[in-house]
C-alpha cells in the first residue's frame, strides 16, 4: 500500500470539514443551478454534500487500510488500491445529483417555477 493513495480520501475529508464549518463559502461550494437558487440553498446543499464527501474519505480510507494486503483487484485493475479509488471516485460523481435531488425536495417552493 502507498501513501499516495490516500491523498483524495484526504482532500475529501478536508474539503468536506471547511464546507461544514463555513457552509455558506464561496471557494468550498457545492455550486450547481439548484444550489445557486439564494442562500438557503446553497447553505443545505453545501452541508449535505460536505456530509457526504466526508463519508466518502472516511469509507475509502478505510476500505484502502483493509484491503492493504491484497493481491488482485476488481475491475480489472492490477491492485486493490486502484479498485477502491475507482469505485470511491464513482460513488462521489454519482452523489452529486443526488444532492440537487434532495434540495429540490426540501425547498419545492423555490423550483416549482421551474416546471412551468
Amino acid at each position: 500500500m502507498r501513501w499516495e493513495y490516500f491523498i483524495m480520501p484526504a482532500l475529501l475529508i478536508i474539503t468536506g470539514i471547511i464546507m461544514l464549518l463555513v457552509p455558506t463559502s464561496t471557494v468550498f461550494a457545492y455550486k450547481t443551478r439548484t444550489a445557486s437558487k439564494n442562500e438557503q440553498t446553497q447553505e443545505y446543499c453545501n452541508v449535505l454534500s460536505a456530509r457526504i464527501m466526508i463519508a466518502i474519505g472516511v469509507v475509502s480510507a478505510i476500505a484502502l487500510v483493509l484491503t492493504r494486503n491484497a493481491e488482485k483487484g476488481i475491475f480489472g485493475f492490477a491492485h486493490m488500491d486502484d479498485s477502491v479509488m475507482c469505485i470511491m471516485l464513482a460513488v462521489f460523481v454519482f452523489s452529486l445529483p443526488i444532492v440537487n435531488i434532495c434540495c429540490r425536495k426540501k425547498f419545492p417552493e423555490l423550483f416549482d417555477e421551474d416546471k412551468k
